[in-house]
C-alpha cells in the first residue's frame, strides 16, 4: 500500500527495505518497490495540473491561497470577489450580469427593496405607504390605479362608509327633526332640512291629538313609499301609497309624497284636498343615513 489513510507513505518490508549490509537483494523485491513507487507517484496532485483529484480534498483548516479570480461556471472564487464587492454591513449582492456580482448598498431608513424601472436590477425606493399616512389610525386606499391615498381618522362614533367611489367616516346615521304642515295650506313641494347628511331613507310619523282626529305614519326610500292614516274622529283607519296623510274626515286632506332627496333631508309635494281647516299638524322625520 503506498499511503496509509492519513496521506503517509510507506515503503514496502523486503530484501530492499530495510537494507542491510552485504546483504543480497531479490529481484522480485526490487520490481515490487517499482511498483509500489509508480503507485504512489499516481495518487498525487502535480502543480502542472496533470493530474485531477478522484475524492474530496480536506484542507485540515488551511487556505488555497495565490488563485486567479474565478470568471466562468465552476470556477473558484477569490475572497475578494465576494468580500470585496460589499463594503458596509446591509450590503446586498445581485448579478449585474452572467457571473458578474454587484453591490446594492443599503438603503436609507424606511426604504423597501424594488425592481428598477427597467426591470434589470433592485434598488431601494421610498416607502409610500409610510409616507402617506401621517397619524396613528390612517388608513390607506387607492385613489386611482396603483395611487395610495390617504384617509384621515374618523370622529369618534364615525363609522367607515362607501361613497361607491371612495371610503369616507360618516357619523350621525340617524336624525330626528320636527316640521309641521298647515291643514289649508296650498298645493306645493316644500324641503325639509336639518339631516345633516343625505338620507336613503325616512320614516315620518304626526298628527294632533285624539280631539283633532289625525294621525299618519309613513316611510319612503325613495322608490317605495307607504303610509298608515288614523282618523280617530271616525274611528277609521286606511293605507295609502303616500308617505302621509292628515286626514280631518270629510275628504278634506293634506297628502304628502316623496320628491327628492336633498344633502340635509327630503323634499315632500303636498296636494290639499276638500276644505281642510286651519290646524297645524307637527310631524317627525327619522332620516336614515
Amino acid at each position: 500500500m503506498p499511503f496509509n489513510g492519513s496521506g503517509t507513505y510507506s515503503a514496502p518490508a523486503s530484501s530492499w527495505n530495510p537494507a542491510v549490509d552485504n546483504t543480497d537483494i531479490d529481484a522480485n523485491d526490487w520490481i515490487a518497490l517499482l511498483a509500489d513507487l509508480t503507485t504512489a507517484l499516481s495518487t498525487c496532485v502535480l502543480k502542472d495540473g496533470t493530474q485531477t483529484p478522484t475524492a474530496n480534498i480536506p484542507m485540515g483548516g488551511f487556505k488555497f491561497t495565490g488563485l486567479a479570480a474565478g470568471s466562468a461556471s465552476g470556477n473558484s472564487l477569490r475572497y475578494e470577489q465576494v468580500n470585496g464587492v460589499v463594503t458596509t454591513a446591509g450590503d446586498t449582492l445581485y448579478a449585474s450580469g452572467a457571473g458578474a456580482l454587484a453591490r446594492l448598498a443599503v438603503g436609507a431608513a424606511k426604504t423597501r427593496l424594488a425592481v428598477n424601472s427597467g426591470a434589470t436590477a433592485p434598488e431601494w425606493v421610498a416607502d409610500t405607504q409610510n409616507t402617506v399616512v401621517t397619524a396613528a389610525g390612517d388608513l390607506l386606499q387607492a385613489s386611482g390605479s396603483g395611487v395610495l391615498a390617504r384617509l384621515a381618522i374618523g370622529a369618534l362614533g364615525t363609522r367607515l362608509h362607501s361613497t361607491g367611489s371612495a371610503a369616507e367616516w360618516q357619523g350621525t346615521w340617524f336624525k330626528i327633526v320636527s316640521n309641521t304642515r298647515v291643514m289649508h295650506a296650498a298645493n306645493g313641494t316644500v324641503a325639509y332640512t336639518g339631516a345633516g347628511f343625505t338620507p336613503k331613507a325616512a320614516i315620518l310619523i304626526g298628527g294632533r291629538d285624539s280631539v283633532s282626529g289625525t294621525v299618519s305614519m309613513g316611510f319612503t326610500d325613495g322608490t317605495l313609499s307607504g303610509c298608515i292614516s288614523i282618523v280617530t274622529a271616525f274611528a277609521s283607519m286606511y293605507f295609502a301609497a303616500n308617505t302621509l296623510v292628515f286626514d280631518e274626515g270629510g275628504g278634506a286632506t293634506q297628502a304628502a309624497v316623496f320628491s327628492a332627496w336633498g344633502s340635509d333631508g327630503m323634499s315632500l309635494t303636498w296636494t290639499k284636498n276638500g276644505a281642510p281647516s286651519g290646524n297645524t299638524q307637527t310631524f317627525q322625520i327619522l332620516y336614515i343615513r
